[in-house]
């Protein structure tokens, strides 16, 4: 049975996991001249995109429902008079935010390192991509951005389910 978001955004917070692994940091940010309002959103996804497999039967792979999908040969949320040419499947990780990019991360591997082998076997044929969205206000752009360094521990996880990462900073 596929586990919810809510179940697993519980999961996340209860005390089951080590208080270490709760506030690990596996990403650091740093903020240089920036105003305090200037401080951008954070989101992270884990997307399976595969031109063969629907997105249900990922779900059923990785025992998690998705956040969105994308069925091939029908139309497109953003754009319903064109078709999808992929499958897509895609659940995010329940994080508020506001919150830093490192807690997003530990999310991610929480979310991950249960499913290794599974998604592994998905990335035989799919594309696994670790998503990170950073959205900066529009009312008020920074006078630079915030820096980026990946832990070595979530750089060899994403590595390990064959999977890449694609970062998109909006300002």
């Amino acid at each position: 049975m596929a586990t919810s978001n809510m179940e697993f955004q519980n999961h996340l917070s209860s005390p089951q996991l080590p208080t270490s692994q709760r506030y690990q940091t596996s990403l650091v940010s740093k903020r240089s001249e920036m105003s305090s309002s200037a401080n951008p959103s954070h989101r992270v996804f884990l997307a399976i995109v595969d031109s063969a497999l629907p997105p249900r039967e990922i779900s059923a792979l990785l025992g998690i429902d998705a956040d969105r999908v994308l069925n091939f040969g029908h139309p497109t949320p953003t754009n319903r008079n064109k078709l999808a040419e992929v499958n897509r499947w895609e659940v995010r990780v329940p994080v508020d935010e506001g919150l830093e990019l490192s807690h997003h991360l530990l999310g991610l591997k929480a979310l991950v390192q249960p499913r290794v082998h599974a998604i592994r076997q998905l990335a035989k044929e799919a594309s696994i991509r670790i998503e990170v969205d950073i959205d900066y206000p529009t009312n008020e752009a920074p006078r630079s951005v915030e820096g980026i360094h990946f832990d070595r521990d979530v750089v060899d996880l994403v590595a390990s389910i064959g999977g890449e990462f694609d970062v998109d900073i909006s300002i």
